[in-house]
């Protein structure tokens, strides 16, 4: 993981959460900071929401490993597994908050998105604004409702023709249980 300057401040935390810190894993609590290369490390039950200085705002879900850095002019943001909610203020001209993930790169400007990264291949879902997304030499832009993804045979955007939340169902509907 590299080093820089970025430090996001802990707005909250819940369940288990914690800083990898000098090889030594250390509770995050609200009101401290996760300072260059270290990464926040979230159980299956562990959840953080966390604030740069210029507002921009990254919840960190369960099962989640993350890392931050100041590189050649931008902020860099290493998702290596788990799930990332992004709402990215608008940034200086020449001035990007760059992820990555295992599969790729992700250039945000100003956005909120989804971003995942699993063993298999990472994706990211465009709530608001515009990315890109780039990985083996192929970039591509996606807008708000768009989905993108990256694994071994390249990067794709696409336009989901259903968009279902299942984080926030509480029961499966009456028409899914008989069809799935």
């Amino acid at each position: 993981w590299p080093t820089g300057g970025l430090q996001p401040a802990i707005a909250s935390t819940q369940g288990a959460v914690q800083i990898l810190r000098d090889g030594e894993r250390i509770p995050a609590d609200a009101g401290g900071r996760i300072r260059p290369g270290e990464r926040i490390l979230t159980g299956p039950d562990g959840s953080a929401d966390l604030r740069l200085a210029d507002g921009t705002s990254i919840r960190v879900d369960g099962s989640t490993e993350v890392g931050f850095s100041q590189e050649r002019g931008s902020r860099q943001v290493q998702l290596k597994v788990g799930v990332m909610r992004c709402d990215v203020t608008k940034q200086p001209p020449g001035r990007p908050v760059v992820f990555h993930t295992p599969h790729a790169e992700l250039t945000v400007l100003g956005t909120a998105f989804e971003l995942l990264a699993a063993p298999v291949e990472s994706r990211v879902r465009v709530v608001s604004g515009q990315v890109r997304w780039t990985a083996g030499g192929r970039s591509v832009a996606a807008a708000a409702s768009e989905v993108c993804t990256a694994d071994i045979q390249g990067v794709q955007a696409w336009q989901p023709v259903c968009n279902l939340d299942f984080s926030t169902l509480k029961t499966i509907p009456p028409q899914l249980e008989t069809v799935y």
